[in-house]
């Protein structure tokens, strides 16, 4: 269904590749089939099988929203931040572990019981609160920048093909252009 009043029901193909969620792809769930399956704020899903295992969501939303069954949900204590734990998965370790727990598996599955063994660096709160700050604001950086270097892209390709048009319709005279053959 896509009743806005009822929880949303998030599935791995509603999350984009920047960790936000798609809105062309709501859909929700009636409160009696949602419970058991509700999202609190700072809960991590993780994805459990498929092309997109391990691929991750961390739920900051202010409005009820409910998980798909295919999805593992991940609670943090309070030793460890929601934002630490979804920076540490867009890491080369986490990869890594991924990779490895392939090789030991014949199928591209990671359970939970495989998840809860998952080996992250738990530095104190401050640090990371203060690990979690600099990434945050180095990738803007670098997220601004590719933003920017994509318009730049399509501003080159516009003004190509407008080059192309204006030479072949005898808009622009090409003939100080001519390369001599040799």
């Amino acid at each position: 269904s896509d009743n806005r009043d009822w929880p949303r029901y998030i599935r791995i193909t509603d999350i984009a590749e920047n960790g936000t969620l798609r809105d062309d792809s709501f859909k929700s769930l009636s409160p009696d089939k949602a419970n058991g399956y509700m999202l609190h704020k700072g809960d991590v899903l993780f994805a459990r099988s498929g092309a997109t295992v391990g691929k991750t969501y961390l739920f900051n939303e202010d409005y009820p929203a409910c998980y798909a069954g295919y999805l593992i949900k991940a609670t943090c204590g309070v030793k460890l931040l929601p934002e630490y734990l979804i920076r540490y998965t867009q890491s080369s370790s986490y990869d890594s572990w991924k990779n490895s727990v392939y090789i030991l598996s014949t199928i591209q599955n990671i359970g939970a019981e495989k998840y809860s063994n998952l080996p992250i660096p738990v530095p104190p709160i401050e640090e990371q609160m203060s690990i979690v700050g600099y990434l945050d604001r180095k990738t803007k950086q670098i997220d601004d920048t590719i933003v920017a270097t994509e318009q730049q892209i399509k501003n080159l390709q516009a003004y190509r093909i407008s080059l192309i048009s204006e030479a072949v319709t005898g808009q622009i005279d090409v003939r100080d252009w001519t390369v001599p053959v040799e």
